[in-house]
């Protein structure tokens, strides 16, 4: 699985957060109908038990037919200014998942945070099948005033079929197409320089810093961030291939497909 980050505003007070790009993380192609309704409930018994101790409530949005179900199951609140909290999403619908982002707002002082954790699934064994669940996290955060409360919702899903559900607040699909469009733009380009120039040209246009791969015209800036993302985690894998298992495995690691949408 490969997850990331993504911030959609920022509050007025001092906040101090590694926030990392949300890659693949992509209009919405097709909608989907499921079953499952979530209710906005806080993992404590009661908002009455959550202010006696005075700790913030952890919340899921009520989403009728949302294929994902979250389900809080842990949450730490030893540094009030930077709580952790533990969570399940769980394959409530019919269809293979293999991308989805969960989305959290994050309400302190007067301030509020909204942020996402993109996921995309690299690998067909991966996928999240029907019933299937996968432990999540959220931490890191380090706020200016005691946390109040935190609350999380599905903005995106995207099926092995192809179909996507969500309002796609974060544009995830968007950047989800043009990472994958960089990554096989990438590949296809690395592939020619291997017939061309062998094992030791490819390896010297991985580590230089020459980008010879220009993202066609036409596009958002989320796709074109997304494209640019797509290239740069092939030459990442590669440089990586080489570090761990050397010069000959990188044309193995070439013909690897770059997430479940790639593999048969």
């Amino acid at each position: 699985m490969k997850k990331y980050k993504a911030l959609l505003q920022r509050p007025s007070l001092s906040v101090l957060r590694i926030i990392l790009p949300c890659i693949f993380i992509l209009g919405i192609s097709g909608w989907i109908s499921g079953t499952h309704s979530q209710v906005s409930t806080p993992i404590l018994s009661s908002k009455k038990s959550a202010e006696l101790l005075d700790l913030p409530r952890v919340l899921v949005q009520s989403q009728p037919n949302t294929p994902l179900y979250i389900s809080p199951s842990t949450a730490s609140f030893a540094n009030p200014l930077a709580p952790e909290i533990s969570y399940l999403v769980v394959n409530v619908s019919t269809k293979h998942i293999r991308a989805y982002n969960i989305t959290y707002e994050i309400k302190f002082g007067t301030s509020t945070q909204r942020g996402a954790e993109c996921t995309n699934i690299a690998t067909s064994n991966g996928v999240l099948r029907p019933g299937q669940s996968s432990p999540e996290t959220l931490e890191g955060g380090i706020y200016s005033e005691p946390v109040r409360s935190i609350q999380f919702s599905v903005d995106f899903v995207e099926f092995t079929d192809g179909t996507r559900w969500g309002p796609d607040t974060y544009k995830f699909a968007e950047k989800l197409d043009g990472m994958r469009a960089g990554a096989r733009a990438a590949t296809k380009h690395l592939n020619e320089v291997l017939k061309t120039g062998g094992l030791v040209a490819v390896l010297d246009s991985v580590v230089s810093d020459n980008d010879d791969i220009a993202a066609p015209p036409g596009h958002s800036s989320e796709w074109e961030k997304g494209f640019h993302d797509g290239k740069n985690s092939i030459r990442a894998s590669l440089r990586h291939t080489y570090r761990e298992r050397g010069l000959s495995e990188i044309d193995i690691a070439l013909k690897q497909p770059f997430d479940a949408s790639d593999r048969k």
